[in-house]
């Protein structure tokens, strides 16, 4: 009877701590969807500043291999760190630029481009920041008892922040 009772109460302890576990899991899972959620819009911002990248090529000669290799990886990218990988090259490349327009006189074609440009920069800007928020409230949600141990269960992983190796371009 003894042996019965205690059995009913380890049941009942695993139950109570797998059903914890299911919705910390649940939780985790929420947070990466909503981390993988607002990479879209980046990655749309990103794809929005590449198409905007050739009119400016044909502006700037001395940056256009630069610009090319950046358009080329952009099209080439499939996933989450080749798009990265691709704005970084855009990145680099446009941080030439500065001094390269500014020789250039006042244009009515530059001028549009060039503001298309900043407007592309500040919605990336915008939805990189909203990204790293969510993969940084992931990440420290990842480390929080008892979601490690649902995490450490399930083969939920923290996730990468993504951070500007260049400064954005100046107005």
């Amino acid at each position: 009877m003894k042996r019965l009772a205690l059995l009913a109460i380890c049941a009942l302890m695993l139950t109570w701590m797998w059903s914890g576990l299911a919705r910390s899991r649940d939780e985790l899972i929420r947070m990466r969807t909503t981390a993988v959620q607002a990479w879209k819009p980046a990655e749309e911002a990103l794809w929005h500043r590449s198409r905007i990248l050739p009119g400016l090529a044909a502006l700037a000669p001395k940056s256009r291999p630069a610009i090319e290799s950046a358009m080329a990886k952009m099209a080439a990218a499939k996933d989450q760190p080749g798009f990265i990988e691709a704005s970084v090259a855009i990145d680099e490349a446009v941080s030439k630029w500065p001094l390269e327009m500014e020789a250039l006189p006042p244009d009515k074609v530059l001028d549009p481009l060039k503001e298309r440009l900043h407007e592309a920069e500040f919605k990336f800007a915008q939805a990189r920041r909203k990204y790293n928020s969510s993969v940084q409230a992931l990440n420290i949600a990842i480390e929080l008892f008892p979601n490690n141990l649902a995490a450490w269960a399930f083969g939920i992983r923290r996730m990468d922040n993504y951070f500007l190796t260049v400064p954005p371009l100046p107005r």
